[in-house]
């Protein structure tokens, strides 16, 4: 009997040094990768800061030009910089996706887009994109728009029927039913 009692001590002792290890290991990989995030963190906060400072002097040479349309650029620019979903696509996680406001920009890239102002629609898109990746069919709609921006920028070209077609008939998985009614009406 005292044989079997020291026999099971031996072996929950070998397992709790077992364990020990493998808890030891586990802790210095955390540790690593701890280490590798700060650097990584150290990176990126150093890029904001130059990233920040070159704002900073682009806003000093923006601020005492003279040239009004100078200023409009830069003013535009900063924008740009500021607001990334503007000018780019982001992925988002599923768990910070936000239908609500992918509808609502929706909504509003169809409405500049019915009202001819093409980039205002491609801002909103993005935007619709960029909260709910996979919304509905706005970022096909965002990347043709895109593409044929230039077509697009005179309010009465004839291209503007020939894009209503194309995203009332391509582009419209979940497209709304009285938007699709509209593109389709003003592409005749």
């Amino acid at each position: 009997m005292p044989a079997i009692g020291i026999a099971l001590t031996l072996i929950g002792y070998l397992f709790l040094t077992f364990e020990t290890y493998r808890l030891y290991e586990k802790k210095t990989k955390l540790l690593n990768e701890i280490e590798e995030l700060e650097t990584i963190k150290s990176r990126q906060t150093s890029d904001l800061k130059v990233k920040d400072t070159i704002i900073t002097i682009q806003d000093k040479i923006i601020a005492q030009s003279s040239d009004s349309a100078t200023v409009k650029k830069g003013i535009l620019l900063n924008q740009k910089i500021k607001d990334p979903t503007e000018s780019h696509f982001i992925k988002v996680d599923k768990k910070d996706t936000n239908t609500d406001q992918a509808q609502k920009f929706e909504a509003d890239g169809f409405h500049y887009l019915l009202e001819k102002d093409v980039d205002n629609a491609i801002s909103a898109f993005r935007k619709s994109e960029n909260s709910h990746n996979g919304f509905h069919q706005v970022y096909e709609i965002a990347v043709y728009l895109n593409k044929n921006k230039s077509q697009l920028l005179d309010a009465n070209s004839e291209f503007w029927k020939e894009a209503y077609r194309k995203i009332a008939t391509d582009y419209s998985w979940r497209m709304p039913e009285d938007v699709k009614q509209k593109l389709t009406a003003a592409s005749h």
